[in-house]
């Protein structure tokens, strides 16, 4: 029936609320010319009426389809393909306009083939919008849509209700059509397909900035780190054996950097590189691509090399090998980062420079330990295990771990974290590391073998994972940024910290590289732990990188808004974790119980990061 949100667009008076469309519109056309014989079908499309909508008194010419429903949509193009009537449909935005010509082509897939590997069966079971999605976001076709249609995507149950639908794209829609149907009907128009009338890639101010962001500058990398760089840095250093050192078989030393390579890095960028020579082993930082935004002066990048350091020892301790770690003194710009010197026993020139044997047991929880980014639901993890945790930290000097699992608090943090996630895609270099990171096929992840997996190890429901591709496109937030609105990007955050049985921040007693490589090996000990004792392990949010760059890195890369919105967030974020003094704010785990992915993320393989020389 017509409403008062109607009347944007359909051409009629207050004097019609409550009366049907039909009768409206038949009644229209009556005053336009009452011999024309008009038949409506008020209840809808049915089951039971279809055949008489399209063959009574007549098989219909053409069909023009403009319904909202899911099921009439698809319903209506199965029987017209059946009785071979063309179809034409229109859907405002771009003046997308659809053409099926199973008149002349009774083979032609519906909707172009769109929907072609859905099941639709299923169709007409679709009530909830999740089970709706995988069809509608099909036919509407994301890469296509404007920007700003996609933008008030984001918006619908948060600043809007429904799609917009506005007067002069609906009536752009409708002359449209009727252009289309003339042609067709007079035999000047044969094709099938869909087209669009896009104004705005027709009439716009020629200073307009087109600033897309396409799959090959997404994927762009820093030169990677190469071999004879490496050894010149080698060469350069000061190197000395020590009495009982030891050469390694490439076998076992394939067999430690092989664990090593299966440790946690930020987005799996992996960034490390390894070179034997002369019994010592290297790990390099290859510096190929580090995230702006949430990397300030490498230290997150730094924590991963720190978890596969710890790694490495494991694994020589379970090969029966001593193990002294050379390290640098680090900053930024570091490109060696350590050196391993292995023993088969410790005399008295070494008692106090070999590892300790404090964890070995984990070596074995290595080859299972995984990024589980399958949300769950919150159940109470065992205090003792919790503990642990906690108690397995300071097994690296000077490491913290917080840990808060009463549901009030995680409440607090759930809102606080979620604004700065928000933050991360909306800012423009938090988006690019975005896209930098995101592999979007299993062909992508594969072909890369670096960055997360979208479809293989992030649980996404059918209409998040739109948001997600509709979140790609800079100009679309850039949309948001200037409509002051985006919540619905802190929706996943929120989701994940809700089913969060505990939430820990990892500090260090300092910001710097050499404090989160450090704490990197105490990053690796925790999660190993949680892993071993079923416990799944997820960083929960990119709050503390983004605070790390706020209050170490360049503070005029934010906007006046999001410098506010950061300053409120981390006042909040103090007063949860009592954080009353400067601290290295390493990483927030998420821990929780939850099935295990579909999938573990790719890694390089050996050949990409082992060199001998």
């Amino acid at each position: 029936t017509i409403e008062l949100s109607n009347l944007n667009r359909i051409q009629t008076g207050v004097q019609n609320f409550g009366i049907k469309k039909t009768i409206v519109v038949a009644r229209e056309i009556a005053e336009i010319d009452p011999y024309l014989k008009v038949t409506h079908f008020s209840d809808g499309l049915t089951e039971e009426n279809i055949d008489d909508f399209f063959l009574k008194n007549g098989k219909l010419d053409i069909c023009i389809e403009v319904c909202d429903g899911l099921y009439t949509k698809i319903f209506s193009r199965l029987k017209a393909k059946e009785f071979r009537v063309p179809v034409v449909m229109n859907s405002s935005d771009r003046g997308t306009t659809d053409i099926e010509r199973f008149d002349t082509n009774p083979d032609l897939p519906i909707l172009h083939g769109l929907i072609d590997h859905l099941d639709l069966n299923l169709v007409k079971q679709a009530k909830t919008n999740e089970e709706k999605a995988p069809y509608l976001l099909a036919m509407l076709g994301i890469e296509t849509s404007s920007t700003r249609l996609k933008a008030s995507m984001l918006e619908i149950e948060e600043t809007i209700t429904t799609w917009p639908q506005l007067a002069s794209g609906v009536i752009l829609g409708g002359g449209i059509c009727t252009d289309v149907c003339r042609r067709i009907l007079l035999g000047q128009l044969g094709v099938s397909g869909r087209f669009f009338m896009d104004l705005e890639d027709n009439i716009y101010d020629k200073n307009r900035n087109s600033d897309k962001n396409s799959v090959d500058e997404r994927i762009i990398l820093r030169p990677s780190i190469e071999q004879d760089e490496m050894f010149e840095i080698i060469k350069k250093r000061k190197n000395s054996l020590i009495d009982g050192q030891i050469s390694l078989t490439q076998d076992l030393v394939k067999e430690i950097v092989k664990a090593a390579t299966l440790a946690p890095t930020r987005a799996n960028i992996q960034p490390w590189k390894w070179i034997f020579h002369d019994k010592n082993l290297y790990l390099f930082f290859d510096d190929r691509y580090s995230a702006g935004l949430l990397d300030c002066g490498n230290t997150t990048s730094f924590v991963g090399l720190g978890a596969a350091t710890e790694n490495i020892i494991l694994k020589a301790h379970e090969l029966k090998y001593e193990v002294i770690v050379e390290k640098e003194i680090l900053n930024k710009d570091s490109k060696l980062i350590c050196a391993y010197k292995f023993f088969e026993n410790i005399n008295s020139s070494i008692r106090d420079k070999v590892e300790a044997h404090i964890c070995d047991e984990l070596v074995y929880t290595i080859p299972h330990r995984l990024t589980n980014r399958v949300i769950g639901s919150r159940k109470v993890i065992e205090e003792n295990k919790l503990e642990a945790l906690v108690n397995i930290a300071k097994t690296i000097p000077g490491a913290s771990l917080k840990l808060i699992s009463e549901p009030e608090t995680l409440e607090k943090i759930k809102n606080a974290t979620a604004v700065m996630d928000r933050i991360r895609v909306t800012h423009k270099g938090g988006h690019k590391d975005f896209l930098a990171e995101i592999r979007w096929t299993p062909e992508e992840a594969n072909f890369y073998k670096n960055g997360v997996d979208l479809i293989g190890t992030v649980d996404l429901t059918p209409t998040e994972l739109a948001g997600w591709q509709v979140i790609k496109d800079w100009n679309v937030i850039q949309h948001l940024n200037d409509w002051g609105v985006g919540k619905a990007t802190e929706k996943i955050q929120k989701k994940s910290i809700a089913a969060s049985s505990a939430i820990g921040l990892l500090t260090i007693p300092k910001f710097d590289c050499d404090n989160f490589y450090e704490a990197g090996r105490a990053f690796q000990r925790i999660w190993l732990l949680a892993n071993k004792n079923n416990i799944s392990v997820h960083p929960a949010s990119l709050s503390t990188l983004i605070f790390n760059t706020f209050n170490y890195g360049d503070k005029t890369i934010f906007s006046e808004k999001m410098k506010n919105e950061i300053l409120d967030a981390r006042k909040e974020f103090e007063k949860l974790f009592s954080i009353n003094e400067p601290v290295g704010e390493v990483i927030l785990f998420r821990f929780f119980i939850a099935d295990q992915p579909k999938a573990r993320s790719v890694r390089y393989s050996l050949d990409q990061v082992l060199k001998f020389i």
